[in-house]
């Protein structure tokens, strides 16, 4: 589904965010490197990480920026699985409404205590 474009007021505080994280993005990437270098090999991880992070960051931040969203459209498999659920549900009331109407005697000398 299609947003309408954010304003200019939001424009600017997505890119300010954006470049604000980027800065924080990139300066522990570099503190992370320089522990790699240095022989803490967990930080290697981190190396990797802080990049992957920038990227998603920056799919967002064009997200929010173009007023673009994806829109989940509804696959074959679950519009039959809702197909099956609201027949499920219809029989199951019905098979309620005629328990419903289904009246059993009454038990012997039940209407005759007070």
């Amino acid at each position: 589904m299609n947003e309408p474009r954010p304003t200019m007021a939001r424009k600017i505080a997505t890119l300010s965010m954006l470049f604000v994280l980027l800065l924080l993005f990139t300066a522990a990437f570099v503190w992370q490197f320089s522990r790699a270098v240095g022989g803490n090999t967990l930080s290697w991880a981190y190396v990797a990480e802080w990049p992957v992070l920038s990227i998603y960051a920056c799919y967002f931040a064009y997200q929010d920026l173009t007023g673009k969203r994806r829109e989940k459209k509804p696959s074959h498999k679950s519009r039959v699985r809702e197909e099956l659920a609201e027949e499920a549900l219809t029989r199951y009331n019905k098979e309620l409404a005629a328990r419903h109407q289904v009246s059993t005697p009454p038990l012997a000398g039940e209407d005759s205590n007070p």
